[in-house]
């Protein structure tokens, strides 16, 4: 079961969308200056490779976050995300979420444990894709890698 997080002082239905099956929420390439969670529902996202290669990265249920990239200064989204079934998708201004974590250090621990246990359900479910299929998707998903490791780096120096 996932838990519900609170996004600080700003009512959620102020910044929430809804939206219906494969509706995109953003695309490759497109500016990251957002992060998002899901109210409800369900987004898938992908990655499409120079030679056009689709691969699904995750499909993140309800109560997840996702382009958190934006945070530690990606300034491209690395993937595509749309809505998997009708969702309510809240966003959450690149600068609203950095006030956010600084203001609320306990956010910001649920924040950062929630990042960290998704990074690790996706590098498992990884291995087991590559130890089972096919070894050669690995170059697709090594750009996320580093993503996790900078905005580990730029909590860790933010809390002192």
């Amino acid at each position: 079961m996932t838990r519900a997080y609170s996004l600080g002082n700003s009512p959620p239905e102020k910044l929430a969308r809804n939206t219906r099956v494969d509706e995109l929420v953003f695309l490759q390439g497109d500016s990251a200056d957002a992060v998002f969670y899901i109210q409800s529902g369900k987004v898938k996202l992908m990655v499409v490779s120079k030679s056009g290669k689709e691969a699904v990265v995750a499909i993140l249920p309800q109560n997840s976050f996702f382009g958190e990239g934006c945070l530690a200064g990606q300034p491209l989204r690395m993937d595509r995300a749309s809505s998997d079934q009708k969702s309510t998708i809240v966003r959450v201004e690149k600068q609203a979420m950095v006030a956010l974590l600084h203001q609320d250090p306990e956010f910001a621990e649920q924040f950062l444990a929630y990042l960290l246990s998704r990074n690790i359900r996706m590098e498992a479910d990884l291995v087991d894709h590559l130890s089972t299929r096919a070894r050669n998707a690995w170059p697709v998903f090594s750009c996320l890698w580093p993503t996790l490791a900078k905005t580990r780096r730029r909590y860790r120096s933010s809390r002192g």
